[in-house]
This record gives structure tokens, sequence and C-alpha cells, in this order.
């Protein structure tokens, strides 16, 4: 199957055919970005990780996973692993619990018998007991609902060098649909599910990952793209040609003893990855070779001439030890090199011979005290045969409002807090903007255009007609607020601690100060009322399966006590219901008891609060470039939000110190007016 990626593409990209059920094929698409740790802002790293078809092992001592396997079909929570992390030290993201940074478990082993052979992914179904938790590799501290990779985050006491490492990841992610040959597509949803860390080498790695029902009909390929904030570029082709050979006579049952698999690579003792290099710098990739250059061949490692046929790979050296884990291709199946198709193009002209570039350090041959190279996945060399395309170009669809006719977003108050008019007009910086008169109206300037029953008298020629007085103070202060929201100077994020600081040393008075932010508001739900959706939802299958009865039996008796209010507690047991009605539900997607408990929880707005200054608040979180900053609306406010988990707000706030020790800011905001930015 072929993959097409645009040549700026920070991320390397693969797939991986599988099926669950004997007559339903799906796809797996995964994407992988390497990024060089450093503080503030974390850019992509110049040499990029491989990815990886087998787990990464330390040779020395007792089994030591080094690098999770990335290429599996799926991923039931997605999880961080760390490696060379000092003990006792943890990772938090903004608006989420800490995550501890240990050592993944010496699980799976070394033993090829114990792990998942991927020969078997194409060669059978995995059947209704195949148990997915052999694809996680974190311990159970270590595994998330969603992986927050594009949010702020704080390295604590984890790495050697920095007692607190604060950065955040570039905001580039990955795009995929799944093109068919009639010119119809199906968009893929990529999750973010693997996080992996060498804190001591300063190097991090974020795997996305996202499955697709396919049939595998003829002139079927993979589009990856990049979503960069408001833009989103994607491959273009003009014309190609796709076979599969799955199509044919087997339909998806390759012969298991025809290929050879190494199932582990050994790193040892000591020895650095050949894809991390000496120096890393976020500077951005060096340019290929030409359009064609590793596009179709991209996610097998190959290189690829610009003539379509694979580059040749460099002899080895006589004193190099063979690599035990590529056994050379049989001759009766070769495993790159195709013939050319009936009714192919003629050859692209010859050109001007480039100098020769150097492979991938990761494609090469091993060299001692270094990762051995993956053998090529035979599944996917089965169904791997595309023609070199003619031409090929970039296309950026711009999603931002055009430059030239700026629009500005419309405000939809939907909550104000009747003492924030009165706070708004004592405030010295606000209050300016609250008291500003309304501009009044100038005469016309073309004399022909002037009205006399709306404009003029015979007494008071050329002056304008003043503002209609306002029919009571509600209306007045509306105006105010929406005069603020509107004129008022916004506050980045990013000043509020220097703000919040500086007020307390000019402090004149108890009343802290207003400030108008704006951002994506982010709202959670409670974790209580989480746990008891799932578990009500979960009962109609507990008849037919008696763990999944135990363990809603446990929700319940969970709900009774005060362990319930802890996240942690209550996300572990939900988690324990969700997996076990996967592996009883035969009839409803695997999404439908999560999708289900979501659009409950949302009618109900029953999202987390907190019990501070004297009375219960809405905890949401305000997100912008990176930063985010827990904000607090009254419970009374909660019957008026928006039927949204996440939205765009202007809001007036008071700026208070942080009232949470889980919040990362030390900043939060407690919420006069908010309202909701609609783009127009």
């Amino acid at each position: 199957m072929q993959i097409l990626l645009p040549r700026s593409a920070p991320f390397l990209a693969d797939v991986l055919p599988f099926r669950r059920r004997p007559e339903q094929w799906e796809v797996a698409v995964v994407c992988k970005a390497t990024y060089a740790l450093r503080p503030e802002e974390s850019g992509f790293a110049e040499e990029r990780a491989p990815i990886f078809a087998a787990e990464q092992w330390a040779e020395e001592g007792p089994p030591r996973l080094y690098a999770p396997r990335d290429l599996v079909p799926l991923k039931l929570h997605p999880e961080v692993v760390a490696v060379r992390a000092v003990p006792g030290g943890t990772i938090t993201f903004a608006g989420h619990a800490p995550i501890p940074l240990a050592p993944p478990p010496a699980w799976p082993t070394t033993d090829p018998a114990q792990l998942w052979p991927m020969v078997d992914i194409a060669a059978k179904p995995l059947g209704q007991d195949f148990d997915a938790a052999v694809f996680q590799y974190a311990s159970p501290s270590q595994r998330l609902d969603v992986l927050p990779w594009d949010r702020r985050f704080v390295i604590e006491r984890g790495h050697a060098r920095h007692e607190r490492l604060a950065s955040e990841l570039p905001p580039e992610a990955p795009l995929a649909r799944l093109m068919r040959g009639d010119g119809s597509f199906q968009p893929i949803l990529m999750r973010a599910d693997l996080l992996w860390l060498d804190l001591e080498r300063e190097v991090a790695t974020v795997t996305w990952r996202g499955v697709a029902e396919t049939t595998l009909e003829e002139g079927l390929y993979v589009e990856v793209g990049i979503q960069a904030r408001s833009r989103r570029i994607w491959p273009e082709v003009d014309t190609m040609e796709v076979t599969s050979p799955l199509l044919g006579k087997h339909r998806g049952h390759p012969a298991a003893e025809d290929h050879e698999r190494t199932y582990a690579g050994f790193l040892p003792g000591g020895a650095e990855p050949q894809w991390l290099a000496p120096a890393r710098s976020a500077a951005p990739l060096p340019p290929e070779e030409s359009p064609l250059a590793r596009v179709t061949m991209r996610g097998l490692g190959v290189p690829v001439s610009p003539d379509g046929a694979p580059s040749p790979s460099p002899p080895p050296s006589p004193s190099r030890p063979p690599s035990p884990s590529r056994p050379p291709p049989r001759p009766s199946q070769p495993a790159i090199a195709r013939p050319p198709l009936a009714g192919a193009p003629p050859p692209r002209p010859a050109v001007s011979p480039e100098p020769p570039k150097p492979a991938p350090i990761w494609s090469a041959e091993p060299r001692v005290g270094a990762v051995a190279p993956i053998a090529p996945n035979p599944v996917r060399d089965m169904i791997v045969e595309a023609r070199p395309v003619e031409a090929r170009r970039e296309v950026e669809e711009d999603t931002a409002p055009d430059e030239a006719e700026p629009l500005e977003d419309a405000l939809d108050v939907f909550w104000w807090d009747r003492g924030a008019p009165r706070l708004l007009r004592n405030d010295p910086v606000l209050g300016k903007v609250a008291l500003r008169p309304l501009p009044a109206k100038s005469a016309p300037a073309d004399e022909s255009s002037w009205d006399d029953d709306l404009f003029w008298d015979d007494e008071g020629a050329g002056e304008a007609e003043a503002a209609p007085p306002e029919e009571d103070d509600l209306s007045v202060d509306e105006r105010q607020l929406m005069s603020v929201l509107r004129d008022g100077e916004v506050t980045p994020l990013r000043g509020l601690e220097h703000r919040l600081l500086k007020s307390f040393r000019l402090a004149r008075s108890a009343a802290m100060p207003l400030v108008l932010v704006t951002g994506e508001l982010q709202l959670h739900f409670d974790p209580r009322a989480e746990l008891e959706v799932v578990a009500q939802s979960a009962k109609p299958l507990c008849k037919h399966d008696k763990k999944l009865a135990s363990a809603v039996a446990e929700g319940d008796e969970l709900l009774g006590t005060p362990l319930a209010d802890l996240p942690d507690v209550a996300k572990s047991a939900r988690r324990r219901i969700v997996e076990l009605w996967r592996g009883a539900n035969r009839d409803l997607a695997d999404d439908f008891l999560e999708r289900s408990a979501r659009e409950l929880l949302l009618q109900r707005r029953a999202f987390d609060q907190r019990t501070i200054w004297d009375d219960d608040h809405v905890r949401a979180v305000l997100r912008e470039q990176g930063v985010e900053v827990p904000l607090y609306l009254p419970e009374k406010a909660q019957k008026r939000l928006p039927m949204f988990t996440r939205f765009r707000v202007r809001a007036i706030a008071e700026l208070m110190p942080r009232q949470d020790e889980r919040d990362v800011h030390p900043a939060c905001l407690r919420a006069a007016c908010v309202a909701r930015l609609i783009a127009t």
C-alpha cells in the first residue's frame, strides 16, 4: 500500500494491515515525530527515530525495555514511557495530574514465543479473545485517557541537568485519509498514544495512530498530511498506479514459512542508538534529493532513487559482522524490486547525476554497540507495489480568514456576574474603557445627505443628536461589559504571572486586579460522574460476562465511598469496566460505551468542580499558545455553559493566586464575564 507525505513532513509514516474478524480488513496508519528537548520550547530533532517494528531491549542485565514497538495495530490507552530518568521524577501536562517517570517494567520478555508475531497479523484474525493489553508497555500509573502532547509540560526531578524543565512541543500534527481508486476518500482520525522520553540524551518521540476499515480494493493508498495551526498541507499527485497482490489468489493469507521475522532488537549496555545525533538542533530537516525521494517506500525505511527504483545499499565492510536480524531475501520472492506494470508511462528523461548522499544512519548495516536494523515487514512487502508518479506538489489549504479582508468574531455573552460591572468600574485599567462615553454622531459631510427629521432642527443646527438615555441600570452594565470585551486590552496568558506579582507589590486595596483574557476554554468531566454513567450503561451486558459484572459491582461499591472523588481511583475503575465491556461486546462499535457516556455527561453538564472561595466552582482550563491557566466559574453558571467541552472564549476575570496544588500555573482566574467567540 502506497504512502504519500509532503516533503516538509516532520514525521515518518507507515501502515499495517490487520483483521479483527475474518471477513473485515483494517489498516493502521502510524506516524512518528522526534523532538530535541529544550527549555521553554522544544524543536524537531535533526535525526529522526525510525518507526520501530520490534521492541528495542537492553542487552545487559535483566530484560529491560529501551524503546517500545511503534508498528502495532491498536492501543487501548495512551501511555508515557521514560528511560534513563532520575528515580522519583514526574512529568506534568498543564491541566493534568503528575505522571511518574518510572522505568518501564521488564515485560514483555525477550522470549519470541510470548511476543505477538507480526507475520500472524495478516495470516489470521486477532479474534474475540485477543488481549490488546499486549501492546501496552508502561505501568498503569503511566497510562492516560488522552495524551496531551500539544500542551505545555514540566519535568520535575527527572532530568539529570535540569531540576525543573518546562517546555512545549511544536504544534504540527499528522492528518491521514484513505484514498480509493474512484477518487473518494475516508478520513482517518489520528490519535497520539505513545510519548517516549530518553531524558539522559534529551530526546522525545510522539507516535500517532489511526485505524480505518477497508476492503483492500485496487487503487487504494494512504495520504498523510500536516495540521499546522490554521492550515493543512496535503501531498497531491497527478497520476499513479497501485496494485495489491493481496487482492489476487490468497486474499490476505500469505504463507508464514516464506518469511523470517526479527522480534526484538538489542541495545548493548551504554551504547547510543544510531539515530541519536551527538549534537541536536531544532533546525529544519535537510531537503531530500528529489520530489520523489523516499515517497513510495518511505514507510519501509528504504531510500528511493528519482527513477523509482530502490537505491543500492553500500557494500558492507569486511570487518563488519553480518546482521543477525536482517535475513537475505529469498530468490523466489524479492522484497522490494517489482516488475513494471503493463501500460505504465514511459520512463522520465535522464537527469544529470548528483553526488551520492549517505543513506539514513538507521538503515545502514549495524555497527558494533548499536541497534540492529529492523527487518522488513513481510506483510507490508506483499502489498506494496507502485509506479513512480509523474508530478507531485504540496497543496496548502489555508483555513485562516483572508488577510486582506479580516473578519471579527462575534461575541456571545452566556454568563456574567451581577457584581462584575461594579468591579469593572473600580478597576484602574479596564475601568477607563468601561466608563468611556459613547461616540457622538457627527454631522454628515455632504449636505445633500442631511436628514432634517433625524439630525437637525432649527435651533440647534450643526449639533449632533445626543445619545438616548439608558432605560435602566442593567442596560448600562451590559453596555460597559461589551465595551470592555470588544475594545479592552487583552492580557496574554504568558504575562499573568508577572501581572500577579506586580499587583502584590503595588497593592493599595484588597481587591484583585481584573484582566481581559482570550483563548480556548476546555472543560473536563467529573470523575465520579464518569464512573457512575459508565457503570450504569455497562449493566445490560453483565449477564453475559462474569468479569464485567464483577467490575461493575466493584464500581458501584466504590461510588458509595469517598474514594470515588479521587480522580485516579475513579478513572482506574472506569477503564477496567470499559476494557471488559469491549471484550463482552459483540454487536456495537468498540467506542460505543465511551461515546454514549460522553453524550450523557455533556447533556447533564457534569463538569469537574472545586470547592473554593466558600462555594462550588466549575473548573475549566484556558489555553493560549501552549500556556494553560485554570479558570473557575460559579456553580450557578454551569447550566449556562454551551454543550461543548472545548470552545474559544473572551473573558473578564479576577486574577488570583493558585488555589489547587495540582495546577501547574502559579495563577488562576475567577470569571466575572465570559463570552463565546463565534467565527463569522
